[in-house]
């Protein structure tokens, strides 16, 4: 599941940012929403005053006019001057552009005097209309004026807005008589012409309050004739009512008492609206205005359309980024998983692949199947000779070598430095032998590389899996450890057998507690005597000793070639040298001569740069006076690089440390090797004392090593004398110094402190 959020991260990270755009591109919509309503809403408040206070204002001057007019027709009235109230309503027509009419009724509605404006007066039944919808029987005793319904005179299309105010004979009373009024305003919307801007969606009433029915009115859109001229439904006021009753958190008879105006949501016929509502309580009347929502939804549109395309541009920017880095993870997930499975040096497979193809395989041939391990003989000499940068090319080359001679149904893979591992659907030994033939004969041809010619051969392990186990790390190590047996029998190839496994897993356990015990220093040295021809201790060899719990007692040789192929034989050979020295240091305090002390090296630290350095200065700080160190060598040392070995055996020389050539005669060296070797002793191999006899080969051989050494100004040792009868004929010889049970053997470095003691 990781690893499929891991390969999907960059999607995941897509989502989550569509997942915030989209949630930041709502938040911006609603906020924008909210201010277009506000900004709406602003511009209603500003209109509904506007307006408000201009039908106020018109109210009140005909109140004004109404009062006067009055007064003068009740006196002209009383005395009888029919002219003169005429000449006074045409004089106030003249001057109230406005006016369609004035005129005074009785307490029955039966008119007493009319005059209306010229247009008007050649219409039938209009003064009776007029006084019909004046609303008199509204204005009480009241000094306010009552406005009646509007309705429209059909013969010229203007609209008529009719009012009443009683006249009272005496202050404080009514005389049953009404002033009555006509305010004309031509079309529906004249009235608003010059007092309110109106938008797109704009519709503005002005409500008679107990009536519900339309005073003026305007509207900007497309609405039904009459529409705005009929009555307001009940369900719609109350719907209004209803919302601006929430929206202000007032009842209608606190909204009614205040002079500011309420916001209010309905759905009045025309559409779902946004309006502003003000009340006139002087009057009576309602203002409203309101705006669709349409329109507001038209600018949010507009405004959504300019954030959507910034919302998908972003994304598409943030898509496009995130496609490039996911080809680019792609290409460099494709080259991890490519490097993951493949050795980037050589192109082949690595063994964590080969192991998948392991389980392939496994699964159609079952046990019917084995595992080549391939493993050059001598490479590290190429790099040390060379330099990596060459055995990297020859490993380059090895590889392609390989691949070309197996099959198409055989896999091939690096698994190490120089080790290399071939899975084939075969389990006949026959045909194995056959195929590492061919494998052998492929990888041993010469190669050129920079113009040097390079050869080598290579040790082929065969793992069987009825013999390796079912497992690829079974058959990996089974492989190994028959590639290991070839190259000791110094054969091309080795077959695994089970007994194979055994040693190789004591091996395992032996180099497991000799790391403990190297660090915990359980690793014994002891002692051997070696004496000059009077018998007398000239020198001591110092040898390792080592006892496990668990293992019990392991042989040098058994645990110094662990130490060798594990790598550890640098560990203890540092370990045997510091506790020699250290031992050295208690010998001293028992000697007043010299003695020699000998110290074994395994070829194998010599591979070791720092060896010659490490040796010469710990040997430096131990500051010995009569112990004299020296270093014993095998013949194998030379087989490697000899120039850099002689250099370093010379600067051991030079420091005072004595070097001597163990087991001559039994390695590839030669007598006339003797020359060229910087070394100050030879010790005759055990092999040639045990086959001395009075007469025979070996005794002259012997006496010839003798001879040829002392020519050479060398030192001989014997080893492995267990009789006198040997101890006479190497006297007799002239060899120098002799070692041997018949003299002493190992001993702890109390029980050599004693028996130096007693010789002096």
């Amino acid at each position: 599941m990781l690893t499929s959020l891991r390969q999907n991260l960059e999607w995941i990270l897509f989502a989550t940012i569509v997942l915030v755009a989209t949630v930041l591109l709502v938040w911006g919509v609603l906020v924008q929403w909210d201010e277009i309503v506000d900004r709406h809403q602003l511009r209603q408040r500003a209109q509904l005053s506007t307006i408000s206070i201009a039908v106020h204002s018109v109210f009140s001057g005909q109140e004004t006019v109404l009062s006067l007019l009055s007064d003068q027709l009740l006196v002209h009235h009383h005395f009888g001057q029919e002219d003169a109230i005429r000449v006074l309503l045409d004089s106030m027509l003249e001057i109230n552009k406005n006016a369609a009419g004035y005129g005074m009724v009785d307490g029955e509605g039966r008119i007493l005097m009319m005059d209306l404006r010229p247009g008007f007066r050649e219409i039938p039944g209009l003064e009776n209309r007029l006084v019909e919808k004046a609303a008199c029987d509204e204005t009480g005793t009241g000094s306010t004026i009552a406005v009646g319904e509007s309705f429209r005179v059909e013969q010229t299309g203007d609209w008529i807005i009719p009012m009443c105010k009683a006249v009272a004979d005496e202050p404080g009373q009514a005389g049953g008589r009404h002033m009555v009024g006509a305010l004309v305003h031509g079309e529906a919307n004249s009235f608003f012409d010059d007092v309110a801007v109106l938008g797109r969606t704009n519709v503005i009433q002005v409500l008679h309050e107990k009536s519900l029915r339309p005073i003026l009115w305007a509207s900007s859109g497309h609405v039904p004739e009459d529409y705005l001229a009929r009555p307001v439904p009940d369900n719609t006021y109350k719907s209004a009512v209803a919302s601006a009753e929430k929206t202000s958190g007032k009842t209608l008879d606190e909204i009614r008492a205040s002079s500011r105006p309420f916001p209010y949501q309905t759905d009045a016929g025309l559409g779902y609206q946004y309006g502003m509502a003000g009340y006139d309580s002087r009057y009576g009347f309602w203002v409203l205005t309101q705006t669709a929502r349409k329109e507001l939804l038209g600018e949010l549109r507009q405004i959504g359309l300019i954030y959507t395309s910034i919302y998908l541009v972003a994304l598409s920017g943030i898509l496009a980024v995130l496609v490039v880095i996911a080809r680019a993870e792609r290409r460099r997930r494709s080259d991890l998983e490519y490097q993951a499975r493949h050795d980037l040096l050589t192109g082949l497979p690595s063994r964590q692949h080969l192991m998948t193809e392991f389980l392939h395989m496994y699964g159609r041939h079952g046990k019917n199947m084995s595992l080549l391990f391939v493993d050059l003989d001598n490479f590290k000499s190429i790099n040390d000779g060379f330099g990596y940068a060459y055995g990297d090319l020859l490993l380059k080359q090895v590889g392609q070598r390989l691949q070309a001679a197996i099959s198409a149904q055989d896999r091939v893979a690096r698994v190490g430095g120089d080790e290399f591992a071939v899975l084939v659907p075969e389990s006949q030994q026959a045909a194995l032998k056959q195929r590492c033939r061919a494998i052998h004969a492929e990888l041993t041809r010469p190669y050129m590389i920079n113009g040097l010619r390079f050869e080598t051969g290579c040790s082929i392990g065969i793992a069987r899996m009825q013999e390796a186990g079912p497992t690829f790390n079974e058959a990996l190590r089974a492989g190994d450890i028959a590639m290991y047996a070839a190259k000791r029998r110094r054969v091309m190839t080795a077959v695994f057998r089970p007994a194979m496994g055994r040693n190789y897993l004591e091996n395992i356990h032996i180099e497991q507690s000799l790391r403990a015990a190297i660090k915990k220093e359980r690793i014994r040295v002891v002692y051997q005597p070696l004496v000059d021809s009077e018998e007398r201790i000239v020198s001591v060899e110092a040898l390792a000793r080592w006892e496990d719990e668990e293992l019990g007692e392991i042989p040098p040789q058994k645990f110094v070639s662990v130490a060798e192929r594990a790598g550890l034989i640098g560990h203890l050979g540092e370990y045997i040298i510091d506790r020699c020295l250290r031992d050295a240091r208690k010998i001293e305090q028992t000697l007043k001569s010299g003695l020699g002390l000998s110290i074994n090296a395994s070829p194998r630290q010599f591979q070791n740069d720092r060896f010659a350095r490490m040796l010469v200065k710990r040997v430096s700080e131990a500051g010995l006076q009569f112990v004299k160190p020296s270093l014993e060598i095998t013949e194998s040392l030379f087989m490697g690089n000899s120039a850099s070995i002689r250099n370093d055996l010379k600067a051991i020389r030079a420091a005072g440390i004595r070097v001597s050539l163990d087991d001559f005669g039994t390695g590839y060296s030669s007598l006339s090797m003797l020359l060229q070797l910087p070394i100050d002793e030879l010790k005759i191999d055990k092999r040639f004392i045990d086959q001395m006899s009075a007469s025979g080969g070996s005794r002259a051989l012997v006496e010839g090593i003798i001879a040829i050494g002392h020519q050479h100004g060398l030192k001989v040792v014997a080893e492995g004398i267990e009789n006198r009868a040997k101890f006479d004929l190497l006297r007799g010889a002239g060899c120098d110094v002799f070692q041997g049970f018949l003299f002493a053997r190992p001993k702890s470095l109390d029980d050599l402190l004693a028996a130096l003691g007693s010789a002096a």
